[in-house]
């Protein structure tokens, strides 16, 4: 299980661990462009605040990712384009698990491509292809997907769970965490499937290091599923 490097290793948030949080978020399965995006974010901070360049071991590693990431302008249009993909992983997770909450039979992958493919009918990108392969790509991060969807939408954007501070970092973990765990023991009915598949497959979702104790939060109290989406999945047809 790939494990976010966030803590101190005794249970304390690193100074960066919200940044490196974003990071995984954007690129779960880009090393290279994690430590770009980090470089030149600690970079910008330095240039902001005056300071000098962080001395003793890993600085030449950090200053060859600085070297090695692209201008701040296509950092930022590199990163707005990860993040379109972010919503799409994190919408299609909360439906799945919305779904098995109210309609089993309808919480599935590809139910919910079908659902989005829809919503983002007007996108150039919005076929099924590309939500699918986008889920390929951000599937071992996206209960960390749904929770920014879920923080965006359900939670208001609340500052207590805010991604983005030391303060939220905790709680938004938590609720992530706690997708995770319902992703992973999620299975869908599948017919002729001998061997079910979960949702989430475990042991490979990026997840908190074992010494970082987490805050309770709150079980996400589900929507009832729109009728216009029922009546999509049920084969309706508008005239």
């Amino acid at each position: 299980m790939p494990i976010l490097a966030i803590t101190d290793a005794k249970g304390h948030l690193l100074n960066n661990a919200s940044l490196v949080t974003i990071a995984t978020l954007a690129f779960p399965a880009n090393e290279k462009a994690r430590l770009s995006f980090l470089a030149a974010h600690e970079a910008n901070i330095l240039i902001s605040e005056n300071r000098g360049l962080p001395q003793g071991e890993g600085t030449d590693k950090w200053l060859k990712n600085i070297l090695d990431a692209p201008e701040p302008d296509k950092l930022m249009k590199k990163f707005d384009n990860q993040s379109r993909k972010i919503e799409v992983a994190g919408n299609i997770l909360l439906y799945i698990l919305n779904a098995a909450d109210q309609e089993p039979r309808l919480a599935n992958v590809n139910r919910a491509v079908y659902i989005l493919e829809g919503e983002y009918a007007t996108a150039n990108a919005g076929s099924p292809r590309w939500i699918s392969t986008i889920w390929s790509q951000f599937k071992p991060v996206a209960h960390l997907c749904a929770a920014v969807t879920f923080w965006a939408s359900d939670l208001k954007g609340r500052a207590d769970y805010d991604l983005g501070t030391e303060q939220g970092l905790p709680k938004f973990l938590s609720l992530a965490e706690n997708f995770r765990k319902m992703g992973e023991s999620h299975f869908p009915v599948v017919k002729h499937h001998k061997k079910p598949i979960s949702t989430l497959p475990k042991g490979k979702m990026w997840s908190v290091p074992a010494d970082l104790i987490l805050p309770t939060v709150e079980k996400p109290t589900w929507p009832p599923l729109p009728d216009w989406t029922m009546k999509r999945l049920n084969g309706y047809t508008p005239e």
